[in-house]
C-alpha cells in the first residue's frame, strides 16, 4: 500500500464526521508526507527510508560540527551560512597550498593591514640598492670600501674643487688616494668624477643601513629580522596565506 492512498483517508474521515483529533492527526501525517516527498513510498519500505534519512541527518550534523571546529581553529567567524562556508573553504585551501618550508616565518605582525605594502616596498628598495651596487662594483672594489667616516672626509675635501696646487696638500692626496684604491681601472680621473663616485658609494651604504633598520619593516619581519635579507620573498609568500583571514 502506497502512502498516497492514506491521503484518501482524510477525505473519508471528514465525510464520516470523524473526531477532530483524528482528523488533525491525519492532516499532519499528510503534510509530513508532502514535505518529505515520500507519497509514492510503500509502507513496508518506510522504516528503512526513515533510517537512511536519520543517518544522513546525523552525518550532516557531524560535518557541521567539524566545520565549526575548523572555523574556530582558523579564527574565522562562522554562522553556518553558505557565504561563511565559502570563506572558510577559501581560508583552508590557502592554508593547504602554503609552502610548508616557510610556515615558521608566519607571525602576528603579518596580519597588520600595511604589512604587505611594507614588505613589497622593501623588495623594491632592495632591488634598487642592488642595482646601484652592481653598477658601482663594475668600476670600484666595493669589498674594499673604507669606513664611512673616511669616505665623508674624502668627499668633504674633494668638494673644495680641483686646482693646480691641490697636489701639494696632504689631505687632497689622501682623498684622491682613497678613490684610487677603490678603482678597478687605475686611469686618471678629474676630481669631480672621483667625488661623484664616492658620493654614490656613501649614498648606497646609507640607503642600505636605513633599509635594514626601518622600524616598520622590522615589525613586519618578525622573528626573521636577523636574517631577513634572504627571506623577503618567502615572507611575502607566507603573508599571502593570511590576507583573507
Amino acid at each position: 500500500m502506497k502512502i498516497f492512498s492514506a491521503q484518501l483517508r482524510i477525505v473519508g474521515l471528514a465525510q464520516n464526521h470523524a473526531a477532530a483529533e483524528q482528523l488533525q492527526e491525519a492532516q499532519h501525517f499528510d503534510s509530513s508526507v508532502r514535505e518529505l516527498n515520500i507519497s509514492s513510498t510503500i509502507f513496508a519500505n518506510l522504516p528503512k527510508k526513515l533510517d537512511a534519512m536519520s543517518n544522513v541527518i546525523q552525518s550532516a550534523v557531524q560535518s557541521f560540527e567539524q566545520l565549526e571546529a575548523a572555523a574556530r581553529k582558523a579564527g574565522v567567524e562562522f554562522d553556518g551560512t553558505s557565504s561563511a562556508i565559502e570563506k572558510l573553504r577559501l581560508v583552508l585551501s590557502l592554508a593547504e597550498s602554503a609552502p610548508t618550508d616557510i610556515l615558521y616565518l608566519r607571525h602576528e605582525g603579518l596580519r597588520h593591514p600595511y604589512a604587505h605594502a611594507a614588505l613589497s616596498a622593501a623588495g623594491r628598495t632592495k632591488a634598487e640598492i642592488q642595482a646601484k651596487q652592481t653598477a658601482l662594483n663594475s668600476e670600484l672594489y666595493l669589498d674594499m670600501t673604507p669606513p664611512e667616516c673616511d669616505l665623508k672626509s674624502a668627499i668633504f675635501v674633494l668638494r673644495e674643487g680641483d686646482a693646480w696646487y691641490r697636489i701639494f696638500q696632504g689631505k687632497w692626496r689622501r682623498a684622491t688616494g682613497l678613490h684610487k684604491q677603490l678603482q678597478r681601472n687605475k686611469e686618471k680621473k678629474p676630481a669631480a668624477a672621483r667625488l661623484s663616485q664616492l658620493e654614490e658609494v656613501l649614498s648606497t651604504i646609507q640607503s642600505y643601513d636605513a633599509w635594514r633598520n626601518d622600524a616598520d619593516l622590522r615589525f613586519s619581519q618578525g622573528p626573521a629580522s636577523k636574517t631577513w635579507e634572504h627571506r623577503l620573498q618567502p615572507l611575502l609568500g607566507s603573508l599571502r596565506g593570511l590576507i583573507t583571514q
